[in-house]
């Protein structure tokens, strides 16, 4: 190979380091550090030159090497289950945003297989994340502690985690299971069938057993079936079915799902020649796109994204600011947002 086309393919194929930049631009290799250091001490002047030498070479500092040097970084850990679930991409999406707003990259793991959360942690913490958020799951115990040993700022979404000393944000779910039920009484219902996914969720648990107090004292209402396992359209639509092969069938259904919700009413209707709200009122749960759809009309409970959120990258912030403070559990307000699968109400 001619020489002059070995020296041209060693500078395009070489990779640009600090030192390079800091050569072309007549500054120390502490300067361009500094020039890329968010809020660090440099004459604007020599800034301007740092930043003009690394455009010409094409030069971008090596984040993650830098990190792991200090032993920290500005990204946070997001864990994020639950992906059958449409509604957490707009999560997902709001606290990428939120975050970046405040300085921090996100780094996503899926939570592919549960028992393999301590295992997604540790790979995190090889990159130094400065903080951990958990979406519709729960840390183990060990791993949380291990987390709180390490000083690592920890919040969980839609969880609630008790007795694992993480901070979480979620619905209220006693404060809703009670206006589920509340609604339902004052439209006339007897008997209510609670349709869940997942049995482990700890809001979810919430919401059920105040559905099945409230109205075990109504003296008019009762939960003839509480089913775990019932995830999507074609198990809702199934489910429905075997409830009414039963002796007693229901004439209200709340859903932990909307897309379950939905099979529900297709069952029904299509499959039972039911009528919807008058032979069965149902509810989803996480108001999803598809609810308001017009062949479906869907009572369900909204969630407010925004505000979990807001709530849980502040709470973040915080434990970020300030180590010491104490762990902290959000519950959230939530309403019901009435459409035409359920009953007037009585007169």
């Amino acid at each position: 190979m001619h020489p002059e086309w070995r020296r041209i393919l060693s500078v395009a194929t070489k990779r640009i380091t600090s030192i390079d930049v800091a050569n072309l631009a007549g500054v120390s290799v502490a300067a361009v550090s500094r020039a890329f250091t968010p809020g660090a001490s440099i004459a604007p002047a020599t800034k301007k030159r740092v930043l003009e030498a690394a455009s010409t070479l094409g030069y971008q500092p090596n984040v993650i090497a830098r990190s792991l040097n200090k032993r920290s970084s500005q990204l946070v850990g997001l864990l994020m289950s639950g992906w059958n679930n449409f509604g957490y991409v707009d999560v997902l999406r709001l606290l990428s945003e939120r975050l970046e707003a405040h300085g921090y990259e996100v780094m996503l793991k899926s939570v592919l297989d549960r028992e393999k959360i301590g295992e997604y942690v540790g790979q995190m913490l090889q990159y130094q994340v400065a903080a951990l958020v958990v979406v519709s799951e729960v840390l183990p115990a060990a791993v949380a502690a291990d987390c709180t040993l390490r000083g690592l700022p920890t919040v969980l979404v839609n969880r609630i985690g008790r007795g694992t000393g993480s901070c979480a944000v979620s619905v209220d779910g006693t404060n809703l299971g009670n206006s589920i039920a509340d609604f339902l009484i004052e439209r006339r219902h007897r008997r209510i069938a609670l349709l869940r996914g997942r049995a482990d969720i700890d809001y979810v648990d919430d919401v059920m057993n105040a559905i099945k107090e409230r109205t075990a004292t109504s003296g008019s209402c009762e939960v003839i079936a509480d089913l775990d396992g019932v995830l999507g359209y074609e198990a809702g639509r199934r489910c429905i079915s075997e409830l009414f092969s039963r002796a007693e069938t229901p004439d209200g259904v709340f859903c932990s799902y909307d897309h379950t919700a939905i099979g529900v009413m297709d069952g029904a209707r299509i499959d039972l020649g039911l009528s919807i709200p008058e032979d069965l009122s149902v509810i989803g749960n996480g108001d999803r796109a598809p609810a308001s759809w017009g062949a479906h009309e869907l009572t369900t409970v909204g969630y407010p994204r925004d505000e979990v959120v807001e709530k849980a990258v502040h709470i973040l912030l915080s434990r970020l600011e300030d180590p010491d403070l104490e762990p902290e559990t959000a519950l959230l307000k939530t309403d019901l947002v009435i459409r035409a699968s359920t009953r007037e109400k009585s007169v």
